[in-house]
């Protein structure tokens, strides 16, 4: 999943259950940022051996130290609440493709499942995922009337039983 289907996936999700979107957004775009700009500072200017985009940032634990670090930032609940589940999801939104959950506590052949360049792979699930993102980010931000009635009409459905 590219850029444009993690953001609009998750503001709808942080919208849909009150959090703060732009927290959520920001966790769920971490996870790329931090591991691509290694592999780029690493492996491109030659600063440090990083083998693979998918490293420290696309682990099980990452979540919870980014949701840590923005409640320390923030003493705020919410947001931090925000930060780990967009990055917690960002890991979700990332299963079709290799993701290192337990390193550096499992040893992974990254030689043999990352290339040495970063490749944008166009293939039918890319550009799936970013229309469903653009889509949703239509939704949530420009039709935000619809949106806020199916919000009310989907959790009332909860709430009857």
């Amino acid at each position: 999943m590219l850029f444009l289907g993690h953001i609009g996936i998750n503001a709808f999700l942080a919208s849909m259950i009150f959090l703060p979107v732009l927290a959520f957004v920001i966790g769920g775009e971490l996870p790329d940022v931090v591991d691509k700009g290694l592999f780029v500072l690493g492996n491109e200017f030659h600063l440090f051996v990083y083998p693979c985009t998918r490293l420290i940032a696309h682990t099980f634990y990452f979540p919870i130290m980014v949701a840590l670090v923005a409640f320390l930032i923030t003493r705020d609940k919410k947001i931090a609440l925000a930060v780990g589940l967009g990055s917690a999801m960002h890991l979700i939104e990332d299963l079709h493709d290799f993701i290192p959950f337990f390193y550096p506590f499992v040893k992974y052949d990254f030689a043999s499942l990352c290339g040495d360049k970063i490749k944008i792979v166009f293939d039918q699930y890319i550009i799936t995922t970013e229309l469903i993102g653009i889509t949703l980010l239509i939704f949530v931000f420009v039709f935000k009337e619809k949106f806020s009635q199916f919000r009310k009409a989907f959790w009332k459905l909860f709430k009857r039983g």
